[in-house]
């Protein structure tokens, strides 16, 4: 989404926001820009901040960087690109603003998305312009140095590993070469294929993983990989025992299927990695979903899927068999109640969406849910009951 190029992508698969007046299009007024950035911390704790200014660019639909700001405690710098300027050669920017606490530098469009991503070039940028030029390098020792550990931290991270709402359908039969990553998971059947094919320690952990999860949630107790060849070009087919004799995966549950790809991406992940989840309990029945939960906890808590795993996951789901799990943990202290945070949107009539950021106590209580929280279901419920007549 970010990188050297200076664009930020928000039509990437499964993400298609669209243009910049869809992203905005809700916005009264409507927005001219918008911000969006992120704050970390370099080598010795101090906060470093990202932020970037969108717009729409005159004859482009997309959202384009306008400016960026690098923030360093209550200083920093804010890099302009300047549309109307050619790009003059090396040591040719235009400091604009120098104030007690920020610089603002006029960069030409050439430039301006090598200078934006890596700031740490500023200052030989800036040979020209003396005072400016110290200014920087007053900001944060990096500068001197022209060290790029404290922006590579941002500017290179991977990308987040995302998984699609609706995953890939249940072939009968397979072949090894569909193995291009994609966020509805096409490529799992070929990748267990080719660990399955290769054997030793890797294939012997995940088919147990894959298995510790099918028993604990009765979706099935074995799987295998079924090769029609004895190349390794030859298609195959996914089997899975459930109870009785195998069956192909196309003629056992949906949720099968669609679990997969979700269960092989936790113990595959990388250790730094960010994991976009959407709706993972689709086609899952409540037990499953629950457990589920747990092995996403247990990722984080290295005690089930392996030594590797994300740093965090972002999950949108509609499942409160998932979240009270969640709370279930927390309360058994499997998890601390700070690395869980819920984000419930609260869809308002004609006054769009309210988001409500839920919090946890160390039993698993919900802190600062509106009362409309679960409304829905206690009405049902006295309703049921008998309690609105």
């Amino acid at each position: 989404m970010y990188g050297a190029h200076a664009t930020m992508d928000f039509n990437r698969h499964p993400y298609e926001m669209g243009s910049f007046r869809e992203i905005v299009r809700k916005s009264k007024p409507l927005l001219k820009s918008f911000k969006i950035g992120a704050t970390f911390a370099d080598a010795r704790g101090c906060p470093v901040t990202y932020l970037a200014e969108l717009g729409q660019r005159q004859g482009r639909a997309r959202a384009d960087i306008k400016n960026v700001i690098w923030r360093f405690g209550d200083a920093g710098i804010i890099l302009s690109r300047d549309l109307s300027r050619p790009y003059a050669g090396r040591r040719r920017l235009q400091p604009i603003v120098n104030s007690d606490r920020f610089l603002e530098v006029s960069i030409p469009e050439p430039v301006f998305s090598r200078i934006q991503a890596r700031p740490w070039l500023l200052p030989s940028w800036l040979d020209d312009h003396v005072e400016e030029r110290r200014f920087v390098e007053k900001l944060h020792p990096y500068f001197r140095r022209r060290d790029t550990r404290v922006f590579g931290r941002f500017a290179d991270l991977p990308p987040a590993g995302s998984i699609a709402p609706v995953r890939s359908r249940p072939e009968r039969t397979y072949n090894p070469f569909s193995d291009t990553p994609d966020a509805e998971g096409t490529d799992i059947p070929a990748e267990l294929a080719s660990i399955a094919r290769r054997g030793g320690k890797r294939w012997t952990d995940l088919k147990k993983q894959l298995e510790d999860f099918g028993r604990e949630t009765g979706l099935f107790a074995e799987i295998v990989v079924r090769r029609l060849g004895k190349s390794g070009i030859d298609p195959f087919q996914l089997q899975v025992k459930v109870r009785g004799p195998k069956a192909n995966l196309k003629d056992v549950g949906y949720g099968v299927s669609q679990a997969l790809p979700i269960l092989v991406h936790l113990a595959q992940s990388q250790a730094t990695r960010t994991s976009l989840i959407q709706q993972p309990e689709v086609h899952l029945h409540p037990r499953a979903q629950a457990v589920l939960s747990s092995i996403l906890i247990g990722v984080l808590g290295n005690n089930r899927l392996g030594r590797q795993r994300p740093s965090r996951f972002v999950i949108e789901t509609h499942s409160d068999y998932m979240l009270d799990r969640a709370r279930i943990e927390i309360r058994k202290g499997r998890i601390d109640p700070e690395d869980v945070s819920l984000v419930y949107c609260e869809p308002r009539y004609r006054k769009g969406t309210i988001v409500h950021n839920i919090t946890f106590d160390d039993m698993g209580n919900m802190i600062g849910a509106p009362d409309t929280y679960r409304e829905f279901f206690l009405r049902e419920t006295n309703a049921f009951l008998g309690f609105d007549e």
